[in-house]
């Protein structure tokens, strides 16, 4: 079955039930994904047969923990960077239940691009910005993958403009119609985060202007024909500009 928007909203229409009453009581902690990003990643895959799912940035293993549990034929291999991040002892207590879930560490850049097999799934969640894009191509440049997920690329950010540009089928979990058939999902979530970070956070709180993004948005990729490898050298050359682009306006504002 084809991974797309129009496949994924149709399958999150006839999942979203069974999916509430799955997470209905699920604590949300701190820096993971909403529960409706949960809810597109694994409407896109409805269908397929998912054996391994690899995450890359595990923070408090919010997402980890629902893909454990809603996938619970697949193995979920989780790496984080950091072992000495104040976040890992969180994410094992929450995760220690899971029989499923391998929790390792390493740097997801240098691993994934060699471990990779034919139908896996990746979901990036660290590292950020074109980092992420980049790690992205290096693992679908392998060919194995079937599709890969970024998190937080709302609207305006540079590598979002990068997706829609140079990858049009990447489609994204801010789509209004997804957005207006699971946002209640996330009631809980919003109740926490503007508990624990008041006013800091709201539901359209991501981008600028008229192009606000709900949440923190997940892309997906599904895997392609395209030369990955001239995409991978064109986002390096664009981070590089894009990052030039932000010191200097850091600059001018500082000025």
């Amino acid at each position: 079955m084809k991974i797309s928007l129009q496949q994924t909203v149709a399958n999150a229409r006839t999942m979203r039930e069974m999916f509430a009453q799955a997470v209905r009581g699920e604590p949300y902690e701190l820096k993971g994904m909403l529960f409706s990003e949960v809810l597109f990643i694994l409407a896109a895959l409805q269908g397929r047969d998912v054996l391994r799912f690899f995450e890359s940035g595990r923070g408090r293993g919010q997402s980890t923990l629902l893909l454990g549990k809603l996938l619970p034929h697949a193995t979920v291999i989780s790496y984080e960077i950091d072992p000495l991040s104040a976040d890992v002892d969180i994410a094992a207590r929450r995760l220690q239940p899971l029989t499923n879930v391998r929790q390792c560490f390493g740097n997801s850049i240098q691993i994934f691009p060699r471990i990779l097999k034919e139908g896996d799934i990746v979901l990036i969640d660290g590292p950020k910005s074109y980092r992420a894009v980049r790690l992205a191509l290096q693992c679908l440049h392998t060919g194995k993958p079937a599709a890969v997920f970024i998190h937080d690329v709302y609207q305006s950010l540079g590598e979002r403009r990068f997706l829609e540009r140079h990858l049009p089928e990447a489609f994204f979990s801010d789509d209004r119609e997804f957005v207006e058939l699971t946002r209640s999902l996330d009631d809980p979530c919003w109740r926490t985060l503007e508990e624990q970070l008041p006013g800091q956070i709201r539901p359209y709180g991501y981008g600028t202007g008229a192009t606000r993004s709900y949440g923190f948005t997940v892309a997906c990729i599904p895997r392609g024909e395209r030369d990955y490898r001239g995409l991978l050298m064109r986002a390096s050359l664009d981070g590089g500009i894009n990052r030039l682009r932000q010191t200097l306006l850091k600059q001018t504002a500082s000025a």
